[in-house]
């Protein structure tokens, strides 16, 4: 109880130099709590994602005995602003149309032959089942008869259910998939191509990535605030003979009162605002509503965990004096062996296969981040042994400065290392996902897909080639693919068009052979009638003509699949727009832990300079020293934090992840760096007019 009363005392003081640590600690509690609290809502939203998801995966039939309900075509559209779009054909079999089991969650019952249920995103966005050559079906539970929030991932995703039209089925063989129904199962179809909002594992990833340890890197921060008040309060019991353990619990319950002020408003502004959220900054996705809500426990929880982290943080603090002759804590080459690991690490990753890989990736990245606390330090207090020989008196003193305090001095440079790899890692991942979905689609004079069907009927093409305007031209696939010695194909079948001028037109080439000996795609070219067992053409058209205008020449033909060959693509990963939004909160988490950390080096610098002064030095040699010292951790943490950077985007290049624009990413953390030194400099010179106003 007294330690309580002492401690409330100490926390509640009005004198001034006590203010920048109790705002700190508000300001930081607040900050940190509400990063806390949107991580939980963040994996709370990604856990209904991925139950909804689960609920929507048809159970497949896998042996004779199974109970087979539905046969499934499971095919996609790109769509701008959507990415590739899943549209799940469903056939019931005979006796199965109104069975319970057959009705994918969000729906009332099965669409209608020829019909198509559509997401409401998709009705948002202006699409209908029209633009997929199909009738409208008010299958759907919501009032406007789209897919329900049950079948539903997110509000904004993209989502087709549709049934073949009455004279038309899926046909028979190939990828063709029976399934038992909407039931739990082992063996599930899975569905999501590319969802607008992240399932479990990937919101895990972000709220640890992007906001729990940019909330550690400030919160830690905070509970280690300068206070000279403090201090000599410490100093001054551990005088009066309070034991080192009552001295650092009186620190704790301090630390814990004033981080508990900002933790409440923190949990005030999100039970009320923050956790209602179903959409965000630089983002288009649309959750859910309640899915960003978690309990009203797990809310506490969050917070009462970083009011008693803030408080262990603020107790392991240096509490009781010691000779100034005796150096800080030493650091030594074990410090860069986590560093180490993790770059191992990301080196490796894309040796592994499959989702193991992608963990082993992650997990350097976010090994990474952990170490960089450890390993500045280090190599801040051995570039300081070096500076300690140098002639010149400033650069001397500086290196002895920072050889006996690295890990307050480097505090600054390991939050700047931190943005620095923050900034590029994320940029590259943001680069893959809006542009590595597309990357292997060559870019031409004209626009280009194969596009296949079920079902085939022997006037298909006739129609197609009907509905097709005069610039778009469409050849009939037919035949088989050959193989070489080598086992590699040397043919993938043939294609013909109805005439050589339909030929040439269709690549817009004026010198296309039409003998026979062309070659198209890996198609052999020739001009005649399409076969009659035909189920995929090649269409040509204008370049950058929409995929959605392609598949509209379909109407009427069941399980359409385009797969574009050539010319510009809306392929994206609408994941690349949460790693904007996780890179602005992480960025906006760092950049205030960075800036508090320069004002916790300004009142260390103020007392500092004042001791050298009473040494002997100039204003100019004091000023100078204290300004080489901040500097130097600073140059060092911007090189370590690309290089992280650099290994992350280069590795997972390797997995079809990252982009590796290296110049593009080189200025950005070239930039964040530069950022970060400028900051330190301008307060150092505000310092200084400061001091020199007040001589």
């Amino acid at each position: 109880m007294i330690t309580l009363r002492v401690a409330s005392f100490f926390a509640l003081s009005v004198d001034r130099r006590q203010r920048w640590r109790q705002a700190s600690l508000i300001l930081g509690g607040f900050a940190a709590g509400l990063a806390v609290l949107a991580a939980v809502g963040l994996m709370h939203a990604g856990k209904i994602a991925s139950d909804h998801s689960a609920a929507r995966s048809p159970a497949v039939a896998l042996s004779s005995t199974d109970d087979v309900r539905l046969l499934m075509s499971a095919r996609a559209i790109t769509i701008e602003g959507f990415g590739q779009v899943p549209v799940h054909w469903l056939q019931p079999v005979a006796g199965h149309d109104n069975d319970p089991l057959s009705i994918p969650p969000g729906l009332t019952r099965l669409p209608g032959p020829g019909e198509a249920v559509l997401s409401p995103g998709l009705l948002r966005a202006g699409i209908s089942a029209g633009d997929l050559g199909l009738r409208t079906s008010q299958a759907g539970n919501r009032a406007d008869g789209s897919i329900g929030d049950a079948g539903l991932i997110s509000r904004s995703e993209g989502f087709v259910y549709a049934r073949p039209p009455t004279n038309r089925s899926l046909g028979e063989g190939g990828a063709l998939i029976p399934l038992v129904g909407y039931t739990p199962s082992q063996a599930s179809v899975p569905v999501e191509l590319n969802p607008d909002v992240l399932l479990f594992p990937a919101a895990a990833l972000g709220a640890l990535w992007m906001l729990l340890i940019p909330a550690g890197y400030l919160l830690f921060g905070c509970a280690r605030a300068s206070s000279p008040v403090r201090e000599r309060r410490a100093n001054l019991l551990w005088r009066l003979g309070v034991s080192t353990g009552r001295i650092r619990r009186l620190v704790a319950v301090e630390s814990a009162l004033l981080v508990a002020a900002g933790v409440t408003a923190a949990l005030v502004v999100w039970l009320t605002v923050g956790s209602h959220a179903t959409s965000f900054p630089l983002n288009s996705s649309e959750l859910l509503p309640g899915a960003f809500r978690p309990p009203v426990w797990c809310s506490l929880l969050a917070g009462l965990a970083v009011i008693l982290l803030a408080a262990i943080v603020s107790a392991s603090a240096r509490v009781v004096p010691r000779p100034t002759r005796v150096s800080g804590r030493r650091f030594t080459s074990l410090h860069l062996l986590p560093l180490i690991l993790a770059l191992i690490a990301m080196a490796i990753s894309p040796l592994i296969s499959g989702d193991l890989g992608l963990a082993v990736l992650f997990g350097g990245l976010l090994l990474s981040l952990l170490a960089l606390p450890a390993v500045i330090p280090m190599l801040a207090s051995a570039l300081a042994h070096r500076m300690s020989g140098r002639s010149r008196p400033t650069t001397w003193l500086a290196g002895k400065r920072l050889a006996l305090r690295a890990g307050n001095v480097s505090r600054p440079a390991v939050v700047t290392a931190a943005l620095v790899f923050m900034a590029g890692s994320a940029f590259a991942l943001f680069d893959g996902l809006l542009t590595a979905p597309g990357e292997f689609i060559p870019d031409g004079p004209r626009s280009v897909w194969s596009v296949n069907w079920r079902d085939s009927k022997v006037d298909d093409v006739a129609a197609i080639r009907a509905q097709a305007p005069d610039e778009v031209i469409v050849g009939a696939v037919s035949g088989e693919a050959t193989n070489g010695l080598d086992g590699i194909p040397t043919s993938l079948g043939s294609v013909s068009f109805p005439s050589c001028e339909a030929l040439r037109a269709f690549m817009d080439d004026a010198e296309l052979a039409c003998d026979g000996s062309g070659n198209l795609f890996g198609y052999q070219t020739q001009v005649g009638p399409a076969a009659s067992d035909t189920y995929e053409v090649l269409v040509g058209a204008p370049r950058g003509t929409d995929e959605m205008d392609v598949v509209q020449l379909f109407e009427g033909l069941p399980a359409v699949n385009p797969s574009q060959l050539m010319g510009p693509t809306n392929l994206m990963d609408p994941g690349a727009l949460w790693v904007r939004t996780g890179w602005a909160a992480a960025a906006g988490l760092l950049v205030v832990a960075t800036v508090r950390e320069i004002g916790d080096r300004t009142i260390t610098s103020l007392q500092s300079q004042s001791r050298m002064l009473r040494a002997g030095l100039t204003t100019r040699e004091a000023r100078a020293t204290d300004l080489i010292a901040s500097l130097t951790p600073i140059a060092i943490s911007i090189p370590v934090g690309y290089v992280c950077a650099v290994l992350f985007a280069l590795r997972g290049y390797g997995r079809g992840l990252t982009g590796f624009n290296l110049s593009a990413l080189s200025v950005v953390c070239l930039l964040v760096g530069s950022s970060a030194a400028l900051l330190i400099v301008a307060i150092h010179a505000w310092q200084q007019r400061s001091d020199d106003q007040v001589i």
